[in-house]
């Protein structure tokens, strides 16, 4: 008999009602006539479990503040999805998100509406609800921001519930979050460089990955810069992953697509370099794809076997960690 994939607990706490717009050219400051429009649920927490999906080795569990029609409209459409969730429901109405593809430049705009704080007694009851399910998770996610104003003693909290059951933990989010990460020691970090340079508060982005890997020793740092290359930090060896040339079609949710699938072959046991490469296949493939968190497996494994992880001597040559490659394949 099959035993079932291990399950991820996933805390998304500020989802949004995604609506996608593409532009042949997007001028600001002129009138700007979109060519297509999509409109799914979304958030880093859904675009993390529908990658999971995607990936096929970890099922999730995602948990999320939800309120008014366009968290019912959500709700919804993660029913529709199969995407399993739990939510604890707010008086504030959930956030929508406009992205504006420019297909000329391949660069992406995003309009995010404000969110509203969640309450301490709202808090309290998705502390609560995470840990009913702690005990039979593989891991434990947490992913993006919380609702703007919430008290980040929400992360705090569920770390602290993960580590007291000794579930592994990885994160994917930045503002409030380092006295979790104080707390967790031991987790997975997954951010790109200007969010490194945020937390840390260096500029320098070389300097913010010296400061972090001191700070936390114990932790596995994936660091990422969208086309150039994306580094790996574990113990005291450095590697470095360039990205292969590729005509994206949409950046939106690669980084949640790396999380999940960086996370879920830790979780089963692949060696981390390798994790680390197949996470960045998948996180390209996901730009091939218009809807966040969404890539077809035999495209990951064709982007796969493009890649190579590299060991990094930072003291070699001068060479910088974080060099604007734009030669990179």
């Amino acid at each position: 008999m099959n035993r079932p994939s291990p399950e991820i607990l996933v805390l998304g706490a500020n989802p949004a009602w995604q609506k996608t717009l593409t532009f042949p050219r997007l001028m600001p400051g002129e009138v700007n006539r979109a060519t297509a429009r999509d409109a799914y649920a979304a958030g880093k927490g859904v675009n993390f479990c529908r990658a999971a999906a995607c990936h096929g080795r970890c099922r999730t569990r995602l948990f999320q503040f939800s309120g008014g029609g366009n968290g019912e409209r959500h709700e919804a459409e993660l029913r529709t999805e199969g995407i399993l969730f739990h939510r604890i429901l707010t008086t504030a109405e959930t956030r929508c998100c406009l992205t504006c593809l420019d297909q000329a430049t391949g660069e992406m705009t995003e309009l995010i509406e404000p969110s509203s704080p969640v309450t301490p007694e709202e808090a309290s009851a998705m502390a609560a609800l995470f840990a009913e399910h702690l005990p039979a998770a593989a891991g434990a996610a947490i992913v993006g921001s919380l609702p703007d104003g919430t008290d980040p003693e929400l992360y705090f909290r569920i770390t602290q519930l993960a580590k007291e059951q000794g579930v592994p933990i990885l994160f994917d989010a930045v503002s409030g979050i380092a006295p979790a990460l104080d707390l967790a020691e031991r987790f997975v970090l997954k951010i790109n460089r200007r969010e490194l340079q945020k937390l840390t508060g260096e500029e320098v982005a070389e300097t913010a990955l010296t400061v972090a890997r001191r700070r936390w020793p114990e932790a596995v740092f994936v660091i990422t810069g969208g086309p150039e290359a994306a580094w790996l930090a574990v113990e005291n060896e450095t590697y470095r992953c360039k990205q292969p040339p590729l005509s994206i079609l949409s950046p939106l949710g690669a980084g949640d697509t790396c999380s999940v699938v960086l996370f879920s072959e830790l979780l089963c046991g692949t060696p981390v370099k390798e994790a680390f490469r197949l996470a960045l296949a998948a996180a390209n493939a996901n730009c091939l794809i218009p809807r966040a968190g969404n890539f077809e497996p035999e495209t990951r494994d064709e982007i796969a076997s493009l890649l190579s992880v590299e060991s990094f001597n930072q003291y070699e040559a001068n060479y910088p960690f974080f060099i604007e490659d734009k030669n990179a394949y």
